[in-house]
């Protein structure tokens, strides 16, 4: 079982013996998760990577709501305030990160920015 493994692994390190890390792969790496893990990397990869890429989709407006309404509370409780730019200086630049969370079926639960 997993679960007494990586305490197993703390006493040994606690006790100075080295390991080889072998003895705990079939934890980490099991094949009755593969299926888990190749789903949980096609989903991250079908995320949008950009704002022109977001704006193309179909979904837009779920985006652009999601991205409002982030924005709005940044503003509420005072992630920052607008000043002038010092000449010569440069500008902090942002950028959004794009996330459809789903449901056990494969359906949109909700969408994150």
């Amino acid at each position: 079982m997993c679960v007494s493994k990586p305490s197993q692994y703390i006493r040994q390190l606690e006790a100075g013996e080295g390991t080889t890390g072998g003895e705990f792969s079939d934890c980490v790496f099991s094949a009755g998760f593969d299926d888990i893990i190749a789903a949980a990397i096609m989903d991250t990869d079908a995320d949008p990577k950009t704002l022109v890429e977001v704006r193309s989709h179909s979904d837009w407006l779920h985006w652009k709501e999601v991205m409002d309404r982030e924005m709005t509370t940044l503003e509420r409780v005072g992630t920052w305030s607008t000043v002038p730019c010092p000449s010569g200086k440069n500008i902090v630049g942002l950028k959004w990160v794009f996330h459809v969370k789903r449901k056990a079926d494969g359906s949109v639960d909700k969408y994150k920015a």
